[in-house]
């Protein structure tokens, strides 16, 4: 799945954690919605069923048609950070 790149001392593990789950926060709540319903079909089943593999489609197109993909499109043309409303 490409979720681990990276191995670091136990203790250092709280500060590096937390870096990354900032980073996820700054990104459209959209986003991470279907993130972590895709991470939990993949974990829940070995494989995708058609049905499955059709409702993640319909969360991407969802989300390249949403409000908050247009912000970043247009934050990211102006160099400036995204203010995302979740919509």
């Amino acid at each position: 799945m490409g979720l681990v790149n990276r191995v670091h001392p136990v203790e250092d593990l709280p500060r590096h954690t937390m870096h990354v789950a900032q980073t996820l926060a700054e990104n459209s709540p959209l986003a991470l919605k279907g993130m972590k319903k895709v991470f939990r079909f993949c974990l829940e089943h070995q494989g995708l069923s058609r049905e499955r593999e059709a409702e993640i489609d319909r969360l991407i197109i969802d989300a390249m048609r949403s409000e908050d993909a247009a912000e970043a499109l247009k934050a990211f043309s102006e160099r400036r950070k995204p203010q995302f409303k979740g919509k």
